[in-house]
């Protein structure tokens, strides 16, 4: 299980000493929230410490679980918090590699996910759209198109809200 960090030595630094990248996913274009975080890293840190203080046994740790009782035994319990744990850890390990690849280079390989991200949350049912195109990307668009082409998709994906917990992941 990930454990995240809350404090460090730069914590006590005064702020034209600290380091303004977050601590977790080391992106320096969203202002820092509290504790080293940015705002989005802060919320799902937040989050994810008040769901490994879940216990079933006392109902006041379980905020963010489901209210209805039918789930309140110990087979689901530890499905939707192992579920909910993995989930937000998906999602800050996904916000560090993003900011590790808008600060390097980018290939196809980079590019067709952005596509297949854009096109799902776009509607679309086709899941193997652009399947196998990298090389169309790396043998038509120079490095600083696919930058280009690479940060306008991400553009528009980051624009897009987190749309939380996936509770059909949880329970398949």
């Amino acid at each position: 299980m990930r454990s995240f960090k809350w404090e460090s030595e730069s914590d006590n630094m005064p702020i034209a000493e600290r380091n303004i990248k977050c601590k977790n996913c080391l992106s320096t274009r969203f202002k820092l929230k509290a504790k080293g975080l940015c705002s989005r890293c802060y919320s799902l840190t937040r989050k994810f410490k008040i769901v490994e203080q879940w216990n079933l046994e006392n109902i006041e740790t379980l905020k963010y679980y489901p209210k209805d009782m039918i789930f309140h035994n110990q087979r689901d319990f530890n499905k939707i918090k192992n579920g909910f744990i993995r989930q937000l850890e998906d999602r800050l390990s996904y916000l560090q590699s993003n900011e590790e690849m808008l600060g390097g280079a980018v290939n196809g390989v980079d590019i067709v996910p952005r596509f297949q991200k854009v096109s799902e949350l776009a509607g679309s049912r086709n899941k193997d759209f652009l399947w196998h195109e990298e090389d169309l990307f790396d043998q038509n668009f120079t490095s600083k198109q696919k930058k280009i082409l690479f940060s306008i998709l991400n553009q528009i994906i980051e624009s897009i809200p987190w749309r939380g917990i996936d509770w059909n992941k949880i329970f398949r």
